[in-house]
């Protein structure tokens, strides 16, 4: 129970309100409760296209990688 209370933890983001951005340093995994959030990733290559989803409550999450590696560099921006 300790260990839950210490590692989960809410945040209240308005609309428009970025979580994170790329070049970031990754620090935690979301998990989206309420609304929905717009990640947009920018093209990696000249031949790649912008690419840009919505995270849903209820049905996402984002930023799994920092669960299993030690550095994670978010390549993207993610908007409430």
């Amino acid at each position: 129970q300790k260990l839950a209370k210490t590692v989960v933890g809410r945040q209240a983001l308005a609309k428009g309100d970025t979580q994170f951005l790329p070049d970031q340093d990754a620090t935690f995994l979301c998990f989206v409760s309420m609304g929905r959030f717009q990640y947009r990733r920018e093209a990696l290559h000249h031949m790649e296209k912008p690419r840009t989803e919505m995270v849903d409550a209820g049905e996402d999450w984002i930023a799994e990688p920092i669960l299993w590696t030690p550095r994670w560099v978010h390549v993207g921006e993610l908007k409430a």
